[in-house]
């Protein structure tokens, strides 16, 4: 019977899990994560008498991994999600003195508020562009259906005809779709800055997406009862695969060098017949050691966690493998109790503070984003949640931002997004024979559902090996 470890437990390393149990049955399944419950970067916490997502507030419901994970777990959606009501929400655009647009949340951009200060045609041009990208992304799930594997993460956006957007920043592609500069960095730059903590210089692959899955393409994110993270914690216990919980995996030693992916192959032809990877099989056991000096043999292992943040290294014939360079960004989460400050946001009386607020870059503006994030039943008010980079939020922060402050509580992610430049280079899939690295594709762009097609595609591999 074959062995398998995978090491992470978020929305890679579940995807990779069930694929694995349906390709391979028979084979036993072990998931490691350091952290005590599954989720990956997904966690939430009780504050104020009430639960708050403090990783991913939403997830893509149309992504049809997700779906499966879904179906598998028979996991509801939560009635509403905070901030996300297009119905009853307003959204503002803080531009660090006064709100330069406030208009009703939709799920495009094409309303009122965004009209009268834009333009009819930025809004329509900037939905059609990201519908175009989330069409052609959505390609992959046809292709993996029928079998389709990749070495690379440049030969599956290859493959999709997206691999020229992670080459140009979001604005130069906005601005070749015919959108406004204003737009882009007053509107655009301002969501972006909330989803990923960089501005409309990120790759417009990440960009394009990230607004997509966000709802802005006309699809709507969901939010999961009992939290978005239970979904991988249910999914791993439904598969019947052995977690390690609480639990960090030091190193991965594979007794063959590192694999070299082959040259890129010419464009193919239409109607060509696509020629079968070849997966390099190991001549030996993976080696899996833990913090504690636990040492376990497999035949493939799944890295499914970022090499940059998960402290591990991985050797091959006792060397290093290297992969290419990538740098993380620390995001600082603060959740307060209260209400905000209507003379700071410059509010009339009885003006009513919009339940999301996205900040342009700006010196005067301590936040990036600040949104509802639940109701505290204790203190009978919002809880808001709001998002700095690199630093927390200071208290003297808070004291202008809020007439009143009934509770605060801080949370930071060491590794929340890759800085996504254009040109970043994504890791390969395999980084030696028997080790499998699902989180290269995250050079393009990161979200759970880029997770979980860079997990499905591991799997297939590791199923092609064995």
């Amino acid at each position: 019977m074959s062995s398998i470890a995978i090491v992470g437990a978020g929305a890679a390393g579940t995807m990779a899990a069930y694929r694995l149990r349906r390709d391979l049955p028979g084979a036993d399944v072990t998931v490691f994560d350091r952290e005590p419950t599954a989720g990956g970067r997904t966690r939430r916490i009780e504050f104020a008498g009430a639960p708050v997502e403090v990783g991913a507030t939403v997830l893509p419901a149309a992504s049809p991994h997700l779906k499966a994970l879904l179906d598998l777990t028979r996991t509801k959606p939560a009635k509403s999600v905070p901030a996300t009501d297009a119905k009853h929400e307003s959204v503002g655009f803080w531009d660090g003195a006064a709100f330069a647009v406030t208009a009703k949340a939709s799920p495009g951009l094409v309303n009122a508020g965004f009209v009268r200060h834009y333009g009819p045609t930025s809004g329509l041009r900037t939905v059609a562009a990201l519908r175009q990208t989330a069409s052609r992304w959505a390609k992959i799930y046809g292709l993996q259906k029928a079998g389709r594997l990749f070495l690379t993460p440049a030969a599956l956006l290859d493959a999709l005809g997206l691999a020229d957007l992670t080459g140009m920043s979001f604005r130069h592609a906005m601005g070749r779709a015919g959108v406004k500069g204003g737009f882009v960095d007053e509107i655009l730059a301002a969501i972006t800055r909330h989803l990923y903590t960089q501005d409309a210089r990120l790759n417009a692959f990440a960009g394009e997406l990230g607004l997509a899955a966000a709802g802005l393409a006309g699809a709507t994110p969901v939010a999961l009862e009992g939290g978005n993270g239970t979904l991988f914690a249910q999914a791993l216990a439904a598969l019947g695969v052995e977690l390690v919980a609480e639990t960090r995996v030091t190193r991965i030693e594979a007794a063959d060098p590192a694999y070299r992916p082959p040259a890129p192959a010419p464009p193919r032809r239409r109607g060509a017949r696509e020629e079968a990877v070849a997966v390099p099989p190991p001549s030996g056991r993976i080696a899996v050691v833990t913090k504690d000096g636990e040492r376990r043999d497999f035949d493939a292992v799944v890295l499914a966690a970022p090499l940059e943040t998960a402290d591990l290294k991985v050797s091959a014939a006792r060397r290093l493998v290297r992969t290419p360079p990538r740098q993380f960004q620390e995001v600082h989460v603060t959740l307060v109790a209260g209400t905000p400050s209507a003379g700071y946001f410059g509010l009339a009386p009885g003006q009513a503070m919009p339940a999301h607020v996205f900040a342009a870059s700006s010196p005067r503006t301590p936040f990036w984003s600040l949104g509802v994030a639940g109701r505290s039943p204790e203190f009978g008010c919002p809880i808001w949640k709001l998002l700095t980079a690199s630093r927390p939020l200071s208290d003297a922060s808070l004291r202008r931002l809020f007439d009143e402050r009934h509770a605060v509580t801080r949370f930071v992610w060491k590794g929340a997004y890759p800085v996504l430049d254009p040109g970043t280079e994504g890791a390969p899939f395999v980084l030696a024979p028997g080790v499998y690295y699902a989180n290269g594709l995250e050079a393009a762009a990161s979200t759970a559902e880029v997770a979980t097609v860079a997990g499905y595609n591991v799997a297939g591999l590791v199923a092609r090996q064995l």
